[in-house]
């Protein structure tokens, strides 16, 4: 019972840190889109 616990608590700060550099991704990634875009829409 405890194994199964401590894999439980293993597993959701695995999938918490996948979608915390999931989002960072995103952010940096977006913040890109919009330099580009910046640049690409100045006269």
């Amino acid at each position: 019972m405890m194994k199964s616990e401590s894999n439980k608590k293993r597993m959701m700060r695995s999938m918490l840190r996948r979608t915390f550099v999931f989002s960072r991704f995103l952010n940096i990634g977006g913040g890109y889109v919009k330099e580009g875009l910046r640049f690409y829409l100045l006269p």
